[in-house]
C-alpha cells in the first residue's frame, strides 16, 4: 500500500494483508519471527516486489 496527501491510497492487492491471527487466513505472508521476516526481506522474491512496486509512476 502506498499512500500520500498528493495522490491518495493505492494498494497493490485485493485485501490489507496483515493479521494478528495465529492462524491467518490464505494468501496471507505470516512469519513466526521477526528474524524470519527479516530474511524474507533480504531475499530474491521480495528485492523483485519492491522493484516493481517501486517502479510505478502514478499520474493523473
Amino acid at each position: 500500500m502506498v499512500s500520500s496527501r498528493a495522490t491518495g491510497t493505492y494498494m497493490f492487492g485485493d485485501v490489507l494483508q496483515l493479521s494478528s491471527l495465529d492462524d491467518p487466513p490464505a494468501g496471507v505472508q505470516a512469519f513466526s519471527t521477526i528474524a524470519q521476516a527479516q530474511k524474507y526481506m533480504k531475499g530474491k522474491e521480495f528485492t523483485n516486489l519492491r522493484r516493481m512496486i517501486t517502479s510505478l509512476k502514478v499520474t493523473q
